[in-house]
C-alpha cells in the first residue's frame, strides 16, 4: 500500500457562475459526466478549502485538473468556490434523457441563456 501526501487545497472565488457544492446539479450531471469518485474528490476538496483542512491527495485529480474544475500553483490546489455548469463536450456525452433534463433545469435555474 501506497501512502498518499496530505493536501490543504486554498479556496478561491469562481471565475464564472456556478452551483454550490451541495446542489443537486452537481450530483446529478456532473456524476453522469465524470463519474462519482471524481465529483466525490472535488466535494471533499471543496469541503476542505472551506475549513482550510488538510486531505489526502485525491486519487482523481488527473481528472479535475484536466477539465479545470481546480486549478494548481505549484503545490497549491486552488479549488473554487462552485461547481460551473458542464461544458458543451459533457453535455453531449450524456444519455438523451439528461441532455433534455439539463437543458431544462439549467434555463430554469437561470445559469446560463442557451442552454444545450
Amino acid at each position: 500500500m501506497r501512502t498518499r501526501p496530505w493536501i490543504v487545497p486554498q479556496g478561491v472565488r469562481a471565475a464564472a457562475r456556478g452551483f454550490p457544492a451541495h446542489s443537486p446539479y452537481v450530483r446529478r450531471f456532473w456524476t453522469a459526466a465524470i463519474g462519482p469518485s471524481a465529483v466525490a474528490d472535488l466535494l471533499r476538496l471543496m469541503a476542505a478549502a472551506e475549513t482550510s483542512s488538510p486531505i489526502s491527495l485525491p486519487r482523481r485529480l488527473p481528472v479535475l485538473l484536466a477539465l479545470g474544475l481546480i486549478g494548481r500553483i505549484d503545490d497549491t490546489l486552488l479549488v473554487p468556490d462552485q461547481v460551473p455548469v458542464l461544458p458543451d463536450h459533457l453535455i453531449r456525452r450524456l444519455p438523451a434523457r439528461l441532455r433534455r433534463s439539463h437543458s431544462a433545469w439549467a434555463r430554469a435555474a437561470g445559469r446560463f441563456d442557451d442552454a444545450a
